[in-house]
């Protein structure tokens, strides 16, 4: 950008004028020495500059140089080129062949199979008898298949036809493998608390083994 530019060139003509006061300050000394007696016994030769004087006048030229040749030479040589403006209308908004391959593909691909759904959201728990892990129905989705077929929340999944069920991986698997319309012999492990007598505030815990069949279903869209 030029504001650096000109930042830079304001710095550099400073510098420039301090070694060129610098020089004409050895001058002057040197002009003042040859005024001077010189003592006996001592050649004295005075010389129109110094070595001093002459880096002095050498370091104020260079920024000068500079200057001259950034804002005269190469100034005048610079322009700026102004982006082409282009209407909406001339940008191409289909390009013949780009999504040609694409398209054959998309076309090619097969829709996803339907799987079905039980209806129910499981969850991991440990067996409240033997302590082993086991998988616990702890939401059973309003009119699915699992609640048709007589399954509650607490149900805990023992078998899926002849299939233990013992983790989510079990399940995930036998659902894999299930169909739409098939029928499903479940049995779940099921605790239900049954008062002793009328009115009975505690009662007492029961758990008992349950079976039912279950007829998939697709999932809802």
């Amino acid at each position: 950008r030029r504001e650096w530019a000109y930042a830079t060139a304001f710095c550099f003509a400073i510098l420039s004028g301090l070694f060129f006061y610098c020089f004409a300050l050895d001058v002057a000394q040197l002009e003042s020495a040859k005024e001077r007696a010189c003592p006996a016994s001592v050649s004295c030769e005075f010389g129109r500059y110094s070595a001093t004087a002459v880096f002095d006048f050498i370091c104020g030229l260079v920024p000068l140089v500079y200057l001259v040749w950034q804002f005269v030479i190469k100034h005048n040589k610079s322009r700026v080129v102004q982006p082409k403006k282009f209407k909406p209308e001339d940008v191409p908004m289909h390009i013949p062949g780009l999504y040609e391959g694409v398209e054959h593909d998309m076309a090619k691909q097969e829709p996803p199979p339907i799987r079905p759904t039980l209806g129910v959201e499981v969850v991991e728990m440990e067996h409240p008898d033997t302590r082993e892990l086991c998988l616990t129905v702890i939401n059973v989705t309003k009119g699915g298949c699992y609640e048709e077929a007589g399954g509650r929340i607490g149900d805990i999944l023992l078998y899926w036809g002849n299939v233990p069920i013992r983790c989510k991986a079990d399940f995930a698997q036998v659902m894999s493998r299930a169909a739409i319309n098939s029928k499903v012999n479940v049995k779940v492990l099921r605790t239900e608390i049954v008062p002793e007598f009328e009115g009975d505030p505690e009662g007492r815990v029961v758990s008992e083994t349950v079976g039912f069949q279950v007829v998939l279903k697709a999932a809802p869209t």
